[in-house]
C-alpha cells in the first residue's frame, strides 16, 4: 500500500510537503506511510477518498482503477459510521 500511496501523489505531481498539507497531516507523518513505518488510520483513507477521488480499493489492494468516477445519485447515500477496534462493518448496496 506504501508504494501505492506515493504512486498516487506523484501521479497529482504534488512533493510530499504539499500533499501532506492538503490532507491537513505533517510531512513526516506522510513520509512514514509511504516509507511503510506507520499505517494510515480509516479516517486519513477517507480524506484521499473525498478530496482526491481516490479509489481505496486500488490503494488497499491494487485492484480497479486509481481514480473514481462516482454517480451523482450516490453521493446523497454515502453514511459514515466509526468502528471501535475489532467492529466489521457491513455496507450494502441498493439498485
Amino acid at each position: 500500500m506504501n508504494n501505492r500511496l506515493k504512486q498516487f501523489r506523484i501521479a497529482l505531481k504534488l512533493q510530499q510537503g504539499e500533499f501532506a498539507q492538503k490532507l491537513g497531516i505533517y510531512q513526516q507523518q506522510l513520509s512514514k506511510y509511504e516509507g511503510g513505518h506507520n499505517k494510515p488510520s480509516i479516517e486519513f483513507l477517507i480524506k484521499l477518498n473525498e478530496i482526491f477521488n481516490l479509489n481505496i480499493d486500488w490503494l488497499l489492494t491494487g485492484k480497479g482503477n486509481m481514480f473514481i468516477n462516482q454517480p451523482q445519485e450516490y453521493e446523497a447515500n454515502i453514511k459514515f459510521v466509526k468502528l471501535k477496534k475489532g467492529q466489521l462493518l457491513k455496507i450494502e448496496y441498493e439498485d
